[in-house]
């Protein structure tokens, strides 16, 4: 069974908005007493959501959900109808996919949403898809997965390279769909605020790169690497495409000075790194330099 708050944290960083609770209230005034579908399909994005175009499914119940029906949440599909959900007044009901360009389930996973039909409160419960999604209807899909060949390795000023330990370095793409990551042994590679040189051809002992490539995220969805790398929560995600370096210089600098409680800083300069992936497939990075990079923290 998966974890609520692992959950609940993943969906605040998937949405860029977040859920006031994983079983959170509010209460929304209706001027005529009763919420329209349109009406409450309103609520649900100004109540849920800090943008209008999330990056869920949101699949909608077409006719109101009234005393005497019931719908069967679930925490897992091996269990379908662990939770009878019946109500004591009129509600719409949408259900939220909130991790299909994510994660390849075997069914939807999510929020039931409910809006009440009087007063426009809602209430929602995490859930599988309900067993009666064949009364649902698909309300908002924008966002579609993707299958790119190859990551764009062009790089943004305004998504800057972080790291943590001793030491790891992540460099996330433009795109955000790609990370870099560079992971060195301080100790076993003699680093100093003397600027030393590795040849990846020679497999410096304590050096490991490598390039994770997402290949299935439309481009610039969410800060990547900071909800992936660096971070105690877990997100889960599908496995990116894996390249591994197999050639190329990678220099390396302790800022001499720069140590603090919060770590320590680092400089590196990648040059002419090619990548290749298991099945052959290679990607070149000319060059990328990194300067100030604070490691030697631990998330946590």
């Amino acid at each position: 069974m998966r974890s609520i708050y692992s959950l609940c944290v993943s969906f605040s960083l998937v949405a860029a908005g977040t859920f006031l609770s994983c079983e959170g209230r509010m209460a929304s005034e209706s001027e005529t007493g009763h919420i329209s579908q349109d009406e409450a399909q309103s609520i649900l994005f100004e109540t849920y959501f800090s943008r209008q175009d999330p990056t869920v499914i949101i699949y909608s119940l077409g006719s109101l959900f009234l005393p005497g029906d019931t719908i069967y949440a679930a925490d897992s599909p091996e269990v379908p109808e662990s939770y009878p959900i019946t109500v004591t007044s009129p509600k719409w009901v949408f259900f939220v996919d909130l991790f299909y360009l994510y994660v390849t389930y075997d069914q939807p996973y999510g929020f039931l949403v409910f809006v009440d039909y009087d007063d426009g409160s809602t209430y929602n419960r995490q859930s599988c898809a309900p067993i009666n999604m064949d009364r649902f209807d698909t309300l908002y899909y924008k966002w579609q997965r993707q299958n790119l060949e190859f990551p764009v390795l062009a790089f943004s000023d305004s998504i800057g390279p972080f790291g943590c330990g001793d030491f790891h370095v992540y460099v996330e793409n433009a795109d955000q769909n790609a990370v870099i990551r560079i992971e060195a042994d301080t100790s076993r590679l003699h680093l100093s605020d003397t600027i030393r040189t590795f040849d990846i051809k020679d497999q410096p002992d304590g050096l490991s790169i490598g390039l994770d490539f997402y290949y299935y995220l439309p481009q610039n969805l969410i800060p990547l690497a900071r909800a992936k790398y660096c971070n105690d929560v877990y997100m889960r995600m599908d496995p990116p495409r894996f390249f591994n370096a197999e050639e190329g210089q990678v220099s390396i600098k302790v800022v001499p000075g720069a140590i603090t409680g919060n770590g320590y800083e680092v400089d590196i300069k990648l040059n002419n790194i090619l990548f290749r992936d298991s099945e052959g497939n290679t990607v070149l990075l000319t060059q990328y330099e990194a300067n100030g990079v604070v490691v030697g923290w631990y998330p946590g």
